[in-house]
């Protein structure tokens, strides 16, 4: 049974087979890892993972469910599956989580590169596969509670917003003014790093975007009015489908070799 786990800055998903399930990071409970893990019979957990602490905790539950119950589950990074691949080639970039790099993966499954990807978490990424296959980089935003965070942080006075993105903007208090500010500069960030990376990379043509994230949809949903968005679509979980798609070309590469 293929299992793979996609831990975020905020929260963690993981999928078992076809069935998906979602956790906050501080409720990643050791009772229901262990009930699924057992239920499936796991006996290897590929992983990406921007979070240590998170990833620290998820170490301990499959020792604890290792040792308790006679397992020996595998805890298997992506960043190894990644170093084999020929899918993509990320030779012009550096630095680039593996997030990322499973995102672009997913990606060019579903669209024909070109393509851009975004992925809509505690912070939004804006990832670049050109004609080729070629990765070519991107940028990196605040997401969209992390702006709200800093504000609230970072002054002694402006409040804690959830940060709503509709059509009405109430700007007539300090609440709604931070809740515009954040959603303006999301939006506007976004829109000029597309428009940028239309211009310079794809000489002025507009390619696909794939959403993915937390907060993917509700962005799309806004932005998809304009014309650099025309040709967006919304993916819920775009690493743990290239988790996969690295697991089955690897085993089917493993089958191949043997015979």
């Amino acid at each position: 049974m293929l299992a793979c786990i996609d831990i975020g800055n905020s929260r963690t998903k993981l999928r078992i087979g076809n069935e998906n399930y979602k956790f906050v990071n501080n409720k990643l409970d050791k009772n229901i890892i262990k009930e699924l893990a057992l239920e499936y019979n796991i006996d290897a957990l590929y992983y990406s993972s921007v979070n240590n602490p998170t990833l620290s905790k998820l170490v301990k539950i499959i020792n604890y469910i290792n040792d308790k119950y006679d397992k020996n589950i595998e805890l298997i990074d992506s960043v190894e599956l990644l170093k084999d691949q020929t899918i993509l080639d990320f030779s012009d970039v550096e630095g680039m989580g593996s997030d990322r790099k499973l995102g672009l993966i997913a990606a060019q499954k579903i669209i024909v590169p070109p393509l851009i990807t975004i992925d809509c978490g505690t912070a939004i990424t804006v990832n670049i596969l050109s004609v080729t296959k070629k990765v070519l980089g991107g940028a990196i935003l605040p997401g969209l509670y992390t702006s709200a965070l800093a504000l609230n942080h970072y002054t002694s006075k402006l409040p804690l917003v959830g940060v709503e993105i509709s059509s009405y903007n109430i700007i007539n208090n300090t609440y709604g003014a931070v809740n515009f500010g954040v959603k303006s500069a999301t939006l506007g960030g976004l829109e000029y790093a597309i428009t940028q990376i239309k211009e310079d990379v794809f000489a002025g043509k507009v390619v696909p975007v794939i959403f993915t994230g937390g907060y993917g949809s509700m962005l799309m949903d806004t932005l998809i009015k304009n014309e650099d968005f025309k040709s967006s679509i919304f993916i819920a979980d775009l690493v743990l489908d290239g988790i996969k798609l690295l697991v089955e070309t690897k085993f089917n590469k493993d089958n191949q070799d043997n015979q």
